[in-house]
C-alpha cells in the first residue's frame, strides 16, 4: 500500500512525537531517579550514629514502576557499643545486625510523594534478609529519653522533608533469625527460609520534632505458619505450625508447637551425651500469652507477661542412666534459675489444660 505525501508527512510527524516523548519519559525517570537515589543515601547518612554503621551498595529508583531497589543493605553495631553491651553499660541490653541483599520500596506513588511530600507505599520488601538479634547484659543505666537518644532506635526516624507515609505490608521472603548470646558468645536460635508480613502500623511525624517520625506499632499484626527453627549444637529441632501476633490485643499464639530431638531414635541422641542427661520431647497444641510489654521488652531486656495458657502439653524426658553422672555440674534449684536468668521474667499466672508428663 502506498502512502501519499500528507500520510508520510503525518506518519512522520508522529513518530517524532512518539520518540520524543519516550525520550522525555527516559530523561525524567532518570533525574528524577538520581534526585531519588541521592534523597535514599542522604536519609542513611543521617541515621548514622556512634552505635551502628550503615552501608549500601547501591540504590536505584525507577519511577515509571514506582519502586526504590537498595542492594547490599547493612547494618551493624559498633564494636565499642558491643562491649558496652556486654558489660552492661550500654542504655539498652540488646542489638540488632541487619544483612539485606535487596530491600525494595513499591508501589510508591512518585508524583504524590513530589507535590505533597507524603509518601504512599503499597509494600516494602526484605528479600534473603538475615537478622541477627544480639542479647547482652542487663541494662545498667535507666533508658534516656528522646532527645538525648540517637537517631537509630525503636522511638523515632529520622527522614528529612517529608510529611506523611503509609505503608500497606512489610514483607519478609527467605529470610533468616539468629539469637546471639554476645555474654557467653554462643547461638542461642536461628531460622532458615522464614516467610511472614506484617501488617497495621504506620509513620507520624512527632509533635515538636521536625524530621522525625514515630514507629505506630498499635494495631500492628504479624502471623507466620510452619516454621522449623533449629537449636544450636544440631541436636534439637523447635517447629510451630503457626505464630500470631496481634500488640493491639497484646496476644501471642503459638500453635502445634514441636521440641524434639533431630535423631528419631533417641537413642541414638543418649549415645552421643558423655554424661547422664535429660533428653526432651516436647509438643504443645496450643500457648496462648497475653498481656505483655514489647517495649520494656526491647528497651530493658526485661519480659512482662499477665498470664500464659498452655493447652495439650505433652512431655516426655528420657534418661540413659548407664551413663556417669557430670560430678562437675552444679545446677540451681528453681528459684536460685529464676533470679540468674539472663533475662528478667516476670508472670503472673501460668495455666496448663489437657496435659501430661511421661
Amino acid at each position: 500500500m502506498k502512502l501519499s505525501g500528507k500520510q508520510k508527512k503525518a506518519f512522520i510527524i508522529i513518530g517524532s512525537i512518539v520518540l520524543l516523548l519516550a525520550i522525555v519519559v527516559v530523561a525524567i525517570n532518570l533525574i528524577i531517579g538520581h534526585l531519588i537515589e541521592n534523597k535514599v543515601r542522604e536519609a542513611l547518612d543521617k541515621q548514622k550514629e556512634k552505635k551502628y554503621n550503615i552501608e549500601v551498595r547501591t540504590v536505584r529508583a525507577n519511577i515509571l514502576t514506582g519502586n526504590i531497589n537498595l542492594k547490599d543493605l547493612t547494618i551493624t553495631p559498633d564494636s565499642l557499643f558491643l562491649e558496652l553491651l556486654k558489660k552492661g553499660d550500654a542504655d539498652k541490653s540488646t542489638a540488632i545486625e541487619l544483612s539485606i541483599p535487596t530491600l525494595r520500596f513499591a508501589g510508591i506513588r512518585i508524583y504524590q510523594a513530589i507535590t505533597s511530600q507524603s509518601i504512599d507505599l503499597r509494600n516494602i520488601l526484605f528479600k534473603n534478609a538475615e537478622m541477627t538479634v544480639i542479647m547482652g547484659k542487663k541494662s545498667k543505666n535507666k533508658p534516656k529519653e528522646l532527645k538525648q537518644q540517637g537517631k537509630l532506635n525503636i522511638d523515632s526516624i529520622y527522614i528529612a522533608g517529608i510529611n506523611g507515609i503509609e505503608i500497606g505490608a512489610i514483607k519478609f521472603r527467605n529470610c533468616k533469625l539468629h539469637i546471639y548470646d554476645l555474654v557467653n558468645d554462643k547461638m542461642m536460635l536461628e531460622n532458615r527460609e522464614m516467610e511472614f508480613e506484617i501488617t497495621d502500623f504506620y509513620l507520624e511525624e512527632l509533635e515538636g520534632n521536625q524530621d522525625f517520625f514515630s514507629l505506630h506499632l498499635e494495631d500492628v499484626k504479624l502471623d507466620l505458619k510452619q516454621e522449623k527453627f533449629m537449636i544450636p549444637g544440631g541436636n534439637y529441632s523447635l517447629y510451630f505450625g503457626r505464630i500470631y501476633f496481634d500488640l493491639s490485643r497484646s496476644v501471642l499464639e503459638l500453635e502445634d508447637m514441636i521440641f524434639t530431638p533431630t535423631y528419631e531414635d533417641k537413642y541414638k541422641l543418649a549415645k552421643k551425651l558423655k554424661f547422664t542427661s535429660e533428653i526432651y520431647d516436647i509438643s504443645v497444641k496450643k500457648i496462648r500469652i497475653s498481656s505483655f510489654d514489647i517495649r520494656r521488652l526491647i528497651n530493658l531486656g526485661e519480659l512482662a507477661i499477665d498470664s500464659v495458657r498452655v493447652n495439650s502439653l505433652k512431655l516426655s524426658i528420657l534418661m540413659d542412666k548407664r551413663l556417669p553422672f557430670n560430678l562437675d555440674r552444679r545446677p540451681k534449684l528453681p528459684h536460685q534459675a529464676l533470679k540468674n536468668m539472663k533475662m528478667p521474667l516476670f508472670i503472673g499466672r501460668v495455666s496448663l489444660k489437657d496435659s501430661y508428663l511421661e
